[in-house]
Parts: structure tokens; C-alpha cells; sequence
């Protein structure tokens, strides 16, 4: 009972008896560490007296000091014993056993029978079975190496070499066997096995007797998503588990395996450890007693005292600890004898659940020469202080050959010693040595050390049926097979081999990581001095060398399948390569190659064998035309697997970026190109070795080399080729561009920069830049972001030089495996200008810097020069000023552009190319022929793509200088088909005008009216170039108001026109459209009856006599085609296809018959339009076609409309004279009725009339004219869809159209049509339309109509996008009730998106229900992945400052900034929100707060700025200057610490 108090005191103190107080020193010395004996010491030499007590007094110091030293020598395996209580690390896994490393350089092992007594019933069902379980792990799917593991030392045995080895157990029931159901606590960190699965979690074996330990499913997710790639957890599984809560007085308890229980779980007082049930891996908080040179004491738990040898200390503070600092400690071990605890202070060990990293040393097999002895210990070893100054260990087993010639003096600290390092300890972090002369001096230490190919000996161990075992070193054993004992097969080997035999084998395979060595005996290839094939790199065609035959089939010899691709080869060699598809689990992640690619996706291989099948849909982020253009067979590529069918053995997976990420962009990127760099090295490296001198010349260029040239010649395409380089024959390349705009002719000498050598094509790439050729000095710094020029461009990498200094540097093309294809318009260009970012700043063997490409929205244009444009050295434009100016384009003239038209205007069309510049097409540079009586600009329609070439700009003369400057460039561009496809058409109608100097006197040509002056119409022969023809040179006729000119010659119009006079000193062009001149019809109307001379009438009258019967019968002709017509056919405008329309028989007959014949010889039209027929002799003679005679296709009618677009405006409605509709007469005497009524009216109301019915049909045609017009009818809607199929505003419009009529039929089926209408590529405007259609169901449909479209919604669209459109169509309606219901549908779907529990959030909060939103929080927290909290606790927050309680919101903030005190977003978050909901001293506390942080300057930078333009903004000038000293004492103290 006395021991029992000593062992659980319960407070407070009392007087200790002499006899227990020996009892208590001799039992538990070793635990105590002589401190009774030193505290004993002090109290007797207060009671004695004299020389004595201080003799005696020494000698107990000396005795206690021997002792303190004895108590801190380092384990060995003597001190283990049965029992023991340990902490391991998982060092090696195998089929059947573990290995594991322990403190202070020891190993132990760990059989498979020793995991968990579940386990170890399913191994005996599989052995009574006879065949696999399905559900049974195998160790190596149990156990990494690398997991801390708790252990109890089973035995520890000597092995038939003589030497202990050390047997643990990991099964629970061993290792908790010292606890009882009744010690457990909430908040205990204990390890344990899944036993079984539950419906609703997991039974785990703690080991307790009479406890069952239950983990629920959802305190599992975490670490079944995080920990085991989203498997279930199977039996055996090993896991560091929380007691959340325990029932029954232990009868029943809950764990929790969540990373963040596990890893902050500590042992306390108040979970009543004792020293009976301590467990390794526990962390206590504990306190420095006493400070030695061989390590620390501790005290902990309050009344435990343990030690920490000089191995266990945290190597970043040995020699700072001092007595009563206060530590956090892990407990490594529990001896059950003696009690002594030691204890961990490494960092690693203090968060329980993190396995360790480092697992092997670098130089491990390296002998090393006069290496010191740090310390000596008699029972353990040695340790030796290696060059680095990293501590390494020698068990005293191996610190000599044998026990007979160990000497203890010759390890004295400083007397140094040859050695070996033959291993490393995960648990100390050490390096384990060797000085066994026979170790040292072993050819191959561990199987790492031995190659393919490479010819061994060995003894001879064992002769099995499928072969003989060699022991070829120390711990390395080789398997013969049968096949290669001999030449030939021999059937008693046992005659030719014996047991001890020396052998000597040619290793055929080694395996270090399975520690497989197979060799082979076959006297050919043992004493073969051929080049033996170790991997494809050794093979080159016409090698010779041995082989054996490994399968021979129908179609040949078989060998083995090798691979150098490194992406897989990591792969493998880390275990990221799944053997089997019951290892494969949706969302894991695998890189393979591409085995074959079909049209309907690709194959993919793995390593392992295993494929599966990527198909076209999920291949791309980008739209799949054809699989052979994103792929290529043998690629490397990183896949996601979607679906597994085990039962099936197949597989699918994504190749998407979006789904393969591999982390940041910026490293993949660096090692993509670095990978590439180093191929082509290699290349390199081999091209050294060849015989011919100018290969190897090539393969020692790199680039940035600047040379000497000669120009040899000068190519048609502008490039230019240089000779005289360091070999005869060796020819460089100059492309166009990098010429520089130089004038180059054959002979000149250049000096030329190396930008690429191309060692495949022999090709070498070099540039004529002075800015490349010159480089200036500068130092770089690395990370620093520079501007940059694309100068060459490979297949996977591009060279760019940067601005400021002219250096080269190479950066990837791609930052995935998986992203090799681009779109034309995503492809980089040479030219271009990028934003780089340094990864190196000195050029290695390529001569070139690493670099890695910034976003895409950073690249600038290339700037051009004409063809024939030379820049003169005052003139040259600074490339920095190109590039670090913002141009609008890179355009010169002659360039081919595509475009959309932006609007259509009488004499020109406004189009906006690609990158936003501007563009002007003028009239009479869109068709080369234009057809009578039509207006170019018609055939264009707004937001029609076209394509055109360059033919100008403003200031063109000194375009370089107007790209730089000018800041709303407008350019002149050219849709004629002779400019844009030259080789389509050889004869031009109408030829560009482009100045004064294209024209002559007496020429015809075509043009366009520009306006109507008092002295003359000016008319637009082309862009730049006006003539006037003056009004005695425009009509025959003379009427008596001018403004009659501008209804009948408005702007835009077509006319044909002769040159009169030319004067180019004033650049006047003198023209005339009179009849007799240009041949062509007067461009005044004859229907105004204005005043003709006699010589006029005179012809007139005799073509009319000529022509009465034509009409007369054309006239019956067109009348019937007109019966039926709906109203709004115009006569004078619309035409029949391959017919003109006549001019109604009321309008002919409203005048005499005089003028009427006058009239129809004139032009075929009431008085509107003038159409004319250029070119067509015999339209010239006559206006009236004969019935016989096809029209050509060129008299199409000058103002086209599409199909189903129809006048607004009925003839009948303008001109009461017309006859009703239908009503028409096949005679001449059905007329006469209409004549006479005619007649009655008098001349000024007809010419009234028929002015009305002229500005009426004007209005209309400048209405529909206009691309701004809104349309009106369904018509207008169909013409606009058809044109923009994929607009999805144009179609909701059509919706709304139909809904302000309350057709809602009309509009659901518009909504319908459009679904199918809309490409499958335009997924966001096909979502729209969704919506629209969820909108109108909301509102004029049922819930069922609702319901149907809404499931539609989903499986054509994002599911997770329909949801939150509906939610929010909901709550804009108030139908709260629905909204909320379909957010705890979306809770349940989506649970792992944030962005649903941020929106019902805040839907709960414009509710005013803050205590559910609270509770959604929390809820998110529990369900989304744990870096995904602090994004979603920020949002909420500030939802409660937008909508909630800003108290709370500030509480949530603060609460998250302790936790997270370095997050500077969240930081910059909490500002914006006290900004703008909190007082002005809140902000200034919360600056106050940041600028003490410990942040990096760059941060620190940042949140002074912000802080000074606060204050700037709000502050007076006081504050703004206490900011600045702030900010000032801030960089003066980061120097001061540089400094020093």
C-alpha cells in the first residue's frame, strides 16, 4: 500500500520513514536518477559537522555523478528485455514481416502474425481456404515505411549467425495490455486495428479487455479521404486514435482518427497516467530538471522524471536547454524492470499521425577516411563526428572484426578511424557506421550496389528444384534458376554444384527495393566480352552481343520491356504504381503513357501492365475535334481514374487538366523543361563521340555564342544564310524576322548570336539583333519577373531574350504532361512579347537561363514592318519601348485579318478585329464587281465575320512611330476578293482609287455620292480621292430646287462618272454623270417632269414607238405574276428572283402619255431609285427585258432582305390611287376606270401624294437600314437567331417577345427551339436558356412543369449550377419554403462544396435566422476537407458583417487570425470589412496588429501601404507621418538583423 501511495500521490506531502526512503532509492534509481541521493546529501550536511561531512560529501558527488553517466548511456540490445514498450518506425515492408527501426540505432522485426488478433484469424481462413480472400490486405497495402508505430518487445533472441535479434508485436492487446477498461479517459492517444465494419463505422481493437472501441463514419471521412485515397479501411489497418468519449466505465468508447485530434493530442494529468501504463508516442508537456554533456533530464506529468540521451535532442537548440525551461516531449520507450522512461524532444515525434520523411542517407556504401569520435559508450557504441558536421553512430558489434581485437582506449573523443556507412536510423536521424575491415573493403554492400551486366562471385548456399542460392556479400543472396545453372538444361545440378562452392555469376536482374538478385551461370554469358544491354541507351544499331531466349511465339523471339521515361520511372520507384485493380480507387491519380489511340479516345498504359481507356468526352478541357491532335502514341500522361469495374478488369479515366492537377503550375513547369533540356544533352553528349568534325562542332555550340559570319546568300523568303563559321560547310540560318530589317548582301561579314542548335536537323539558328548581339551587363536576380521577346520556338520549349538585358532564357511551353494542344490562337509566336519569371540567373551547359512564363494576359503583339520597309539606325524602335508599351496591334498593310462587322453605315463598315483593334472598310472596297442597282454595304450584316487584307492606316508613312503613339488607331481594310484570294479572279471591274495619280482625263469610273454642296455633288471615287461634279454636269434636266439633289443623290449611292479635268496641284477632280458622257441613264428622275430639251424629247419618242409592244405584253406579264402578292410588295423595290417588277399601271397613268413614255425610257421605278446596267451594251438600247431573255444574276435588287422579312408598310396605305389588293386585269380596258378616276384629281394633289408616299417609303428604308433597329415581330426575331444561332440573348428576347403577349406556349417552345439550336460547345449560353425556362415555369407553370424541366436542367448541364440558378429563382419569387428544401437537397449532393454552404449561409442569414446560419457552419466544417475551412469561416464572417451580427463576424475573424495569425488574405479581408463596418480606431488597431507581425518584407510591404493610404484617405497629416516612422523603424530594424 506504501508503494502504491509513492506511485499515485494525491497531493499535498508527508513525512518519509529512513526505511522507505532506501526502499524507494534502491527500486526506483534508476527512474530518479540519484536526485533523492543528492537531496539526502544536502539535508545531512546541514545536521553534521566538520572536516568529515565534506570528505563524505565528495565522495557521495562522485558516486552520484558515475551514476548519472551510467543512467544516460544509449539503448542496446542487452537493455532490452520481454515487455518493453517502444517506439518504432516502419523501415522496410515485406510480404511477411516488417522491419522497424528503434531509438539509438537498433532494429527489431515484426512478423505478419503480430499485427492483430483479426488479422491473424483472416490469414488462417485464407490457409484453410487455400485460395486469396478478397478482403484481406497484404502488409505492404497495410504499412508504409516511414509510420510511427507503437511496439512491445516480444524476445530477443540470438540467430544461427550468432547475432540478437529483436521480435516485436504491434497487436494492440500486447501493447495497451497494461491499461484497464476503467483508466480510460476522453482525450488519451491511443493505436489500435480496425477489427471489423459496421454499418455506421468501424470496430477497433484497442486491446483493452472488456472495452469495445467504436469509430464512427463520419469522424473516419477525413482520414479515409486525406490518408487512404478514398478506400474504405480494411482489417489490420493501423491507426492513431482519440478517445472522444467514454460510456459504461469503459465498457464502451468513441475515438476520432481526424488529423487535427490526432496531431494535437497530449497527455495530461488529469487522464491519471501512471508508470505502470505509460505508452510510447504519448507527447507531455515537461520541465528541464538537470542538464548534462550526455543529455537531459525531465521532469513531467508532475511527479515522473525521465531522460533524454544526446540523440533525442532537437538538433536545432543542442546546447541551449537550461534548467526549468519548459519543453514538449514524446516518450520513447518504458523499461518494465527499472521504470526508466526516455524520452524525444525532435520536432517530428511532437505531432502523432505525421510519419516520417527521411528514410536512407545519400552516401550510404561510402568508406570514409579519419573520421573523429565524438563519444564512446561501453554497453552501445561509439559516435563520430562526420565532415558535414552531421553526427553518425557505430554499434560496438562493428567497431572491430571481433571482440578479441576491440580496444575501448582507441576510441578516445578525437582519435579518428576509417569506416563505412552500412545504414541509416530513421528514429535518431543518424547514419549507422561500419569499421569491420572486411565491411569496409566488401565489393558490394546491399543489392543497390550491384548492376545489371556486372560479373559477381558468390558461395554456393543452397540447391533448390527451381534453382541455387548464392550468398553474394554480407546480406546480399542471388537466385540461380534452373534454365541458367549451365549452357544447356542439365537435370541434376546437385552433381555440379556443391554447398560452399565459390561460383562466379553475371547478373542478369537486381531489384533493391524487393531485394531480388537473379544471376546466371551460362558460361557464354559469364565469360562473354561483348557490351552487354543494360538498358536502351546501351543499344545502337549494328551492336553485337549475347543474349538467351526468354518465350518464343508465332511470330518470334520475346524479351523484356524496359522504359527511361522519367515521369514513370519515379513513379515507380516511390510505389505510386498500382499492381492490380483492386489497389486502383476512383480519384486517384496515375502516370502512364499513350498506347493507342482510337477515334473514340486514347489508351493508356501503366507501368504495372495495368490499362485503361480515356474516352473523347472526358480527354480535354477543350473541345475534341480529332483524339490524334491532343495525343500522341507513347506520350507520358497523368490520368484521373473515374471508374473502376474490378470484376471487369477495366477502367476509365480523364485526361482533363482540370481533373489531373498536379499542384503549382510554376515547378511542373520548370521540371518540364529542365527534363527536356537534359534530352537534349544526351543527344549532345552522344554527338561528341562521332567521328565527323562538324558534328562535333555542333554539339559544342550552345546558344548565346556570338560569332563572326559571312553572308552567303540571301533567300526569297527573307531569311538569309551565313558561312564562315568554325568548320567549312557549316551553314547558319537567320529567319526574316531575326534579320532585324537589315539591308544584308552576299560577302557582308555580321556578328550573329546563337539562339538554338538543333542537333537532330543539324540545323543552327541565329539572329542579326543588335540588342541580342550586344547583351548588357546586369545582374539577375532569381524569382525577379522581366520582360521578355519570343526569338525561336521548339516543339515543347521557346527561347525568349529579355529586354533589359538582351539574355536568353528558356521556358516551357506547357506545365502538364497532359497539355500539349493549343488552339491557333493560344499558340505562342516569334515576336511576341511574354512576361517571364527567372529560375536561374547564370546560363548552364545550354548557355541559356531557366525561366517560367507568366499568364497568358501578359503576352503583347508582335510589331512589324512592311516587306519593303528598311529602318535607318536613328529610326530603329527600341525593343524595351515595343514591348513595354501597350500596342493595340501588330498590323501592317497587306496583312490578312478576320473580323466582325460592328455596324454598316451608307459608305463604309466599321469592323472590330480579333484583338479589338478597329477597322474602316470603305464601299468601294468590298466587292470588286458590284451588281446594278445594289449598294455593297447590303451584302454585309452586323456581327457577320469576314476576312480582309491591310491597305492602310493613319499615318502610314511612319507606322512604327503611329503604333506607339496613337492611341484609337482606326485601319483602312479591304474585303475585295482580288486583295484577300488574288488567285481567284484575274479581271477587276472597278480599280482601286487609292490617290489622284490612279485616275485619267476621259476614264469611266464608279463611285460613291459623299454629299450634296451648293456648287456641286461630291462624289467618292475611292478612300482619300473626292471629285465634284458641278450641277450643269450632273442632270440634263434643271430643276428649279436644289434640294431635289438630295432626295435623289443621297449619300452612298452608286453612279458611274466621267473624269472632265484633273489638276494634281491642288488635287481637284473635275467629273460629269450627264447621259452623254458616261452612257448611262440621268440620275434624276423623269417622273418630276421637269423641262427637257427637244433633241431629248425627240429620242425619247422614238425609242418609246419602238418599244409600245413590248410593254404592253410585259406589262400583262407582270401583273399576273403580281395577283395574290401581300401589300407590302413594293414595285418599285422588291423584284422576283431572275424578273424586275414593273411600275404599277396607276402610277404610269397618273401623267400624260408623253411623259409617261418619257418616264419608262428613263428608268424602270416610280421616282425612287435608279438602277443601272454597267457594262451590258444592250441594256443601254432598252429598259424593258424581253420575255425570252433569262436575267443575269447580277440584277439583283439594290436593298436584299432575307426570307420572311416583309415590308411594314402596304403601298395601299401610301398612295390611294393603287388599286385594292388582287385586283388586276389581264387588258388594257380593265385599266381605263382607274384613269378616269385619276383624272379627277388635280396635278398638285397628285404631286402631293406622291411626295407623302416618298418620304413614307424613305422612312422605312433608313428604319430598316439601321443596324440599331429593335425588331418588332416574330419575323425580325427568326431573321436574328438565324443569323446568331448561338446568342443566347437574342433568344431570351425572343422569349420576352412572346411572354408580353402572354403566349406562353409560344415562348416555351422558342425556349426548346433554342436548345437544339445552340452548338453543344456553347455551354454557358445553353444554361442560360435553362434558366430562362426554370424562370418560366417558376412563374406561369405548375410545380410538375418545374419539376420536369428542372431535371432536365441536370443531366444536360452542371448539376451543381442548376441547383444554386433554381435556389436563387426561388428566393427572388419568396418561395422560401422551396428554396430552403432544395438547399438541404444540395447539402446532401454537394456536401463537399463550399460554395453551397456559403449560399445557404447567407440565405439564412437575409432570413434573420443567425443561430441556423451558425449551425451551417459548423456542419461545413465537419464535411468539407480542412483547407477548404479557413476560405469558408472568412466568408461567413463576412456574410455576418454584410447581413448579420458584425460583433460575431469580428469574433470570427479573431478567432480564425490566432489560429491562423500568418494568413494574409484573411487579414486584408478583415480590414475591407472594418473599412466599411466598423470605426476608425477599430481599423487602426487591426493595422497596428498587422505591421508586428513576423511576415515576409513583401507582406509587410503591403499592409504598410495599405495602412498609409488609410490614413492618406482618412487620417490627418500627423497620422500619415507616424505610418512613414512606423514603416522606416520596420526596415531598419530587418537591416539591422541582416547585418548582424
Amino acid at each position: 500500500m506504501a508503494s502504491l501511495e509513492e506511485s499515485f500521490p494525491r497531493g499535498g506531502t508527508r513525512k518519509i520513514h529512513k526505511s522507505e526512503k532506501a526502499f524507494q532509492q534502491s527500486v526506483e534509481q534508476d527512474n530518479l536518477f540519484n536526485i533523492s541521493t543528492e537531496e539526502e546529501s544536502t539535508k545531512r550536511k546541514k545536521n553534521q559537522k566538520g572536516p568529515a561531512k565534506t570528505k563524505k560529501l565528495k565522495i557521495e558527488k562522485r558516486e552520484s555523478s558515475k551514476s548519472v553517466r551510467e543512467k544516460f548511456e544509449i539503448l542496446s540490445v542487452e537493455s532490452l528485455c520481454e515487455g518493453m514498450r517502444i517506439l518504432g518506425c516502419v523501415k522496410e515492408v515485406n510480404e511477411l514481416e516488417l522491419v522497424i527501426s528503434l531509438p539509438n540505432g537498433l532494429r527489431g522485426f515484426v512478423q505478419v502474425t503480430e499485427i492483430c488478433d483479426a488479422y491473424t484469424k483472416k490469414l488462417n481462413e485464407q490457409v484453410a481456404q487455400e485460395e486469396p480472400l478478397k478482403d484481406l490486405l497484404h502488409l505492404p497495402e497495410l504499412f508504409s515505411p516511414g509510420m510511427l508505430v507503437r511496439c512491445v518487445v516480444n524476445s530477443v533472441g540470438i540467430t544461427e549467425r550468432g547475432k540478437r535479434s529483436v521480435k516485436l508485436s504491434l497487436n494492440p492487446r500486447n501493447v495497451n495490455r497494461v491499461l484497464s477498461a476503467e483508466a480510460l479517459k476522453p482525450g488519451m492517444l491511443l493505436t489500435g486495428t480496425v477489427s471489423s465494419l459496421e454499418d455506421h463505422g468501424y470496430l477497433v481493437d484497442i486491446g483493452v479487455d472488456g472495452t469495445r472501441a467504436f469509430l464512427p463514419l463520419p469522424k473516419a471521412q477525413e482520414y479515409i479521404r486525406q490518408k487512404n485515397k478514398g478506400a474504405k479501411l480494411k482489417v489490420g489497418q493501423y491507426l492513431n486514435c482519440v478517445i472522444e468519449e467514454v460510456k459504461g466505465n469503459g465498457g464502451v468508447v468513441s475515438l476520432s482518427v481526424g488529423h487535427a485530434e490526432v496531431s494535437t493530442a497530449i497527455a495530461t494529468e488529469d487522464q491519471n497516467w501512471t508508470l505502470n501504463n505509460l505508452l510510447p508516442g504519448l507527447v507531455v508537456k515537461a520541465q528541464v530538471q538537470k542538464v548534462t554533456p550526455h543529455g537531459l533530464t525531465l521532469n513531467f506529468l508532475t511527479f515522473f522524471t525521465g531522460l533524454v540521451d544526446f540523440m533525442q535532442l532537437d538538433p536545432k537548440k543542442a546546447g541551449t536547454y537550461f534548467s526549468n525551461q519548459a519543453v514538449r516531449a514524446c516518450i520513447l520507450c518504458v523499461h518494465p524492470r527499472t521504470r526508466v522512461v526516455r524520452l524525444s524532444l525532435r520536432p517530428i515525434f511532437l505531432q502523432p499521425g505525421r510519419p516520417l520523411t527521411r528514410l536512407s542517407c545519400q552516401h550510404l556504401g561510402a568508406v570514409l577516411d579519419d573520421v573523429p569520435v565524438q563519444g564512446f559508450f561501453n554497453k552501445a557504441g561509439a559516435t563520430f563526428r562526420l565532415k558535414d558536421g552531421i553526427l553518425a553512430y557505430a554499434r560496438l558489434s562493428h567497431l572491430s572484426d571481433s571482440k578479441n581485437t576491440f580496444k575501448p582506449e582507441s576510441f578516445k573523443p578525437g582519435n579518428a578511424h576509417k569506416c563505412r556507412i552500412i545504414d541509416y536510423s530513421p528514429m535518431d536521424e543518424l547514419a549507422l557506421l561500419s569499421l569491420r575491415t572486411s565491411i569496409i573493403e566488401a565489393q558490394y554492400l546491399r543489392y543497390h550496389d550491384i548492376k545489371p551486366g556486372a560479373v559477381v562471385k558468390g558461395t554456393v548456399l543452397t540447391i533448390k528444384p527451381y534453382g541455387m542460392l548464392v550468398k553474394v556479400g554480407q546480406q546480399i543472396r542471388g537466385l540461380v534458376p534452373a534454365m541458367h545453372l549451365a549452357d544447356i538444361l542439365i537435370k541434376n545440378p546437385e552433381k555440379k554444384y556443391h554447398v560452399g562452392d565459390e561460383v562466379k555469376c553475371r547478373v542478369l536482374l537486381c531489384d533493391p527495393e524487393a531485394k531480388k538478385l537473379m544471376m546466371t551461370l551460362k558460361k557464354t554469358l559469364v565469360e562473354s566480352t561483348l557490351p552487354a544491354i543494360t538498358c536502351y541507351a546501351d543499344a545502337k544499331p549494328g551492336l553485337q552481343t549475347h543474349g538467351f531466349i526468354i518465350r518464343a511465339k508465332d511470330y518470334g523471339f520475346s524479351d523484356s520491356l524496359l522504359c527511361r521515361k522519367p515521369a514513370l520511372v519515379s513513379t515507380v520507384e516511390s510505389g505510386q504504381d498500382p499492381k492490380n485493380f483492386s489497389e486502383i480507387h476512383p480519384g486517384m491519380l496515375l502516370v502512364g503513357f499513350v498506347k493507342s489511340i482510337k477515334d473514340y479516345g486514347v489508351f493508356i498504359q501503366f507501368p504495372s501492365g495495368l490499362s485503361g481507356l480515356a474516352p473523347k468526352a472526358i480527354m480535354s478541357d477543350k473541345f475534341v475535334t480529332s483524339t490524334s491532335d491532343h495525343f500522341v502514341e507513347g506520350q507520358t500522361v497523368v490520368a484521373k481514374v473515374t471508374n473502376v469495374d474490378e470484376e471487369k478488369q477495366r477502367m476509365l479515366l480523364s485526361l482533363r487538366l482540370s481533373d489531373c492537377a498536379l499542384g503549382d503550375l510554376a515547378a511542373a513547369s520548370l521540371l518540364l523543361l529542365r527534363q527536356c533540356l537534359e534530352e537534349l544533352q544526351g543527344v549532345r553528349s552522344l554527338m561528341r563521340n562521332r567521328d565527323s568534325v562538324l558534328i562535333q562542332t555542333l554539339a559544342e555550340m550552345t546558344a548565346g555564342m556570338v560569332l563572326d559570319l559571312v553572308v552567303q546568300e540571301v533567300l526569297e523568303d527573307g531569311s538569309v544564310l551565313f558561312s564562315g563559321g568554325p568548320v567549312p560547310g557549316l551553314v547558319l540560318r537567320a529567319s526574316k524576322y531575326h534579320r532585324a530589317g537589315q539591308e544584308v548582301e552576299s560577302g557582308q561579314k555580321k556578328k550573329v548570336v546563337i539562339l538554338n542548335v538543333d542537333m537532330l536537323k543539324l540545323e543552327v539558328h541565329v539572329s542579326l539583333h543588335q540588342d541580342l548581339v550586344n547583351r548588357k551587363a546586369k545582374k539577375l536576380k532569381k524569382d525577379s519577373e522581366h520582360q521578355a521577346i519570343v526569338q525561336h520556338l521548339e516543339e515543347s520549349f521557346a527561347v525568349a531574350s529579355l529586354v533589359e538585358t538582351g539574355h536568353l532564357a528558356a521556358f516551357s511551353l506547357t506545365s502538364h504532361l497532359n497539355d500539349t494542344f493549343r488552339f491557333d490562337s493560344e499558340k505562342l509566336h516569334v515576336g511576341q512579347g511574354v512576361s517571364l519569371t527567372l529560375k536561374t540567373t547564370e546560363p548552364g551547359m545550354t548557355g541559356l537561363l531557366f525561366a517560367v512564363e507568366g499568364p497568358a494576359a501578359k503576352r503583347t503583339m508582335r510589331q512589324t514592318r512592311k516587306d519593303s520597309e528598311t529602318v535607318d539606325e536613328d529610326e530603329e524602335v527600341d525593343l524595351a519601348l515595343a514591348v513595354g508599351t501597350v500596342k493595340k496591334h501588330t498590323l501592317s498593310i497587306g496583312d490578312m485579318v478576320t473580323g466582325t462587322v460592328k455596324s454598316i453605315k451608307p459608305t463604309h463598315v466599321v469592323v472590330t478585329l480579333e484583338d479589338g483593334v478597329i477597322g474602316c472598310i470603305h464601299a468601294s472596297h468590298i466587292l470588286d464587281d458590284v451588281p446594278e442597282g445594289t449598294s455593297p454595304t447590303t451584302k454585309l450584316k452586323v456581327g457577320k465575320t469576314v476576312t480582309a487584307r491591310v491597305i492602310g492606316g493613319r499615318d502610314m508613312k511612319t507606322y512604327k512611330c503611329y503604333v506607339l503613339s496613337t492611341a484609337d488607331e482606326v485601319l483602312t481594310l479591304s474585303l475585295r476578293s482580288s486583295r484577300t484570294n488574288p488567285e481567284t479572279k484575274s479581271k477587276i471591274e472597278d480599280p482601286e482609287i487609292n490617290s489622284i495619280q490612279d485616275i485619267k482625263k476621259g476614264q469611266l469610273l464608279r463611285g460613291y455620292v459623299r454629299s450634296v454642296q451648293p456648287h456641286g455633288v461630291l462624289f467618292g471615287l475611292g478612300p482619300s480621292v473626292v471629285g465634284l461634279a458641278q450641277y450643269p454636269h450632273v442632270s440634263q434636266y434643271s430643276p428649279s430646287k436644289k434640294t431635289l439633289y438630295n432626295k435623289y443623290l443621297p449619300e452612298g449611292k452608286l453612279l458611274t462618272a466621267k473624269i472632265l479635268s484633273l489638276n494634281h496641284q491642288k488635287n481637284l477632280v473635275e467629273l460629269s454623270f450627264l447621259p452623254s458622257d458616261t452612257g448611262k441613264p440621268d440620275v434624276l428622275s423623269a417622273s418630276m417632269e421637269l423641262p427637257l430639251s427637244k433633241q431629248e424629247a425627240r429620242k425619247i419618242e422614238a425609242e418609246e414607238r419602238d418599244q409600245k409592244g413590248e410593254e404592253k405584253n410585259q406589262k400583262r406579264k407582270e401583273k399576273k405574276s403580281q395577283k395574290g402578292q401581300a401589300e407590302a410588295r413594293l414595285s418599285n423595290k422588291e423584284k422576283t428572283q431572275g424578273k424586275r417588277l414593273r411600275t404599277p399601271a396607276s402610277e404610269r397613268e397618273r401623267v400624260n402619255k408623253k411623259a409617261k413614255r418619257a418616264r419608262l425610257s428613263e428608268e424602270d421605278d416610280s421616282g425612287m431609285e435608279v438602277y443601272y446596267r454597267e457594262g451590258e451594251e444592250e441594256m443601254e438600247e432598252t429598259n424593258v427585258l424581253p420575255k425570252e431573255k433569262p436575267t443575269k444574276p447580277a440584277e439583283a435588287p439594290r436593298l436584299q432582305l432575307p426570307s420572311g422579312f416583309a415590308w411594314n408598310v402596304g403601298l395601299d396605305s401610301l398612295t390611294p390611287a393603287l388599286p385594292p389588293r388582287g385586283e388586276s386585269s389581264d387588258s388594257e380596258e380593265d385599266e381605263k376606270p382607274h384613269q378616269a378616276t385619276q383624272k379627277k384629281k388635280s396635278k398638285k394633289e397628285r404631286d402631293l401624294e406622291k411626295q407623302k408616299a416618298e418620304k413614307e417609303l424613305s422612312r422605312v428604308e433608313e428604319a430598316l437600314m439601321d443596324p440599331r433597329r429593335q425588331p418588332e415581330s416574330a419575323d425580325d426575331f427568326d431573321r436574328l437567331v438565324l443569323s446568331s444561332p448561338n446568342s443566347s440573348i437574342l433568344w431570351l428576347q425572343y422569349m420576352a417577345f412572346h411572354l408580353q403577349a402572354t403566349e406562353i406556349e409560344k415562348a416555351r417552345a422558342v425556349a426548346e427551339r433554342a436548345l437544339k439550336t445552340i452548338s453543344f460547345r456553347e455551354e454557358q449560353e445553353k444554361l442560360n436558356v435553362w434558366v430562362a425556362l426554370l424562370n418560366l415555369e417558376n412563374m406561369y407553370g405548375s410545380q410538375e412543369s418545374l419539376s420536369k424541366v428542372f431535371e432536365r436542367a441536370v443531366q444536360y448541364n452542371e448539376p451543381l449550377k442548376v441547383y444554386l440558378h433554381l435556389a436563387d429563382i426561388y428566393t427572388k419569387s419568396e418561395k422560401l419554403q422551396e428554396a430552403g428544401e432544395l438547399y438541404n437537397r444540395m447539402l446532401k449532393r454537394f456536401r463537399q462544396e463550399k460554395a453551397v454552404w456559403i449560399k445557404y449561409g447567407a440565405f439564412l442569414l437575409r432570413r434573420s435566422q443567425a443561430g441556423a446560419s451558425h449551425r451551417v457552419l459548423q456542419r461545413a466544417l465537419e464535411c468539407l476537407p480542412s483547407k477548404e475551412h479557413v476560405d469558408v469561416i472568412t466568408k461567413f464572417a463576412q456574410l455576418e458583417f454584410q447581413l448579420g451580427d458584425a460583433e460575431r463576424a469580428k469574433a470570427i475573424f479573431e478567432n480564425t487570425l490566432s489560429t491562423y495569425p500568418k494568413r494574409t488574405d484573411v487579414w486584408s479581408v478583415y480590414i475591407d470589412m472594418t473599412i466599411k463596418h466598423g470605426s476608425q480606431k477599430e481599423v487602426r488597431d487591426i493595422f497596428e496588429r498587422v505591421i508586428h507581425l513576423s511576415l515576409v518584407p513583401k507582406r509587410m510591404k503591403f499592409f504598410f501601404k495599405r495602412y498609409l493610404d488609410y490614413e492618406k484617405q482618412h487620417g490627418t497629416e500627423k497620422d500619415v507621418q507616424a505610418v512613414k516612422a512606423k514603416a522606416l523603424e520596420y526596415v531598419e530594424a530587418k537591416s539591422s538583423v541582416l547585418e548582424e
